[in-house]
């Protein structure tokens, strides 16, 4: 799953943010299978560590590309589960990860 292939439109966003390998592939995964899954559920599918993905979906998160739910595991521990929202939510919050870019780019100047 390492290969540039993919959804056209998480590989704009993904160029467009300058997103690592890791976060493009964490999206991927989410956009295809349609499901909540956990971070070790994400560390299976796509063959990285569990430091590299949870680091990966705390930036997503902040971002809002993705949602996070919390619930508890069968054994009454409190857990998260990560998604993608729909794709006008995605593009949004696209877009104002752009913005907030720019308008930071104009402070400097």
């Amino acid at each position: 799953m390492r290969s540039k292939k993919g959804d056209p439109l998480i590989l704009k966003i993904s160029s467009i943010l300058g997103m690592s390998a890791t976060s493009r592939e964490i999206l991927h995964l989410l956009m295809r299978t349609k499901k909540k899954l956990s971070v070790r559920e994400i560390c299976l599918k796509i063959h990285r560590s569990e430091r590299a993905v949870r680091m990966e979906l705390g930036k997503l998160s902040k971002s809002r590309l993705i949602k996070k739910e919390w619930h508890r595991t069968r054994h009454s521990r409190i857990a998260c589960r990560y998604s993608i929202p729909h794709i006008q939510d995605l593009v949004k919050s696209t877009r104002k990860a752009v913005l907030k870019r720019l308008r930071g780019l104009k402070s400097t100047v």
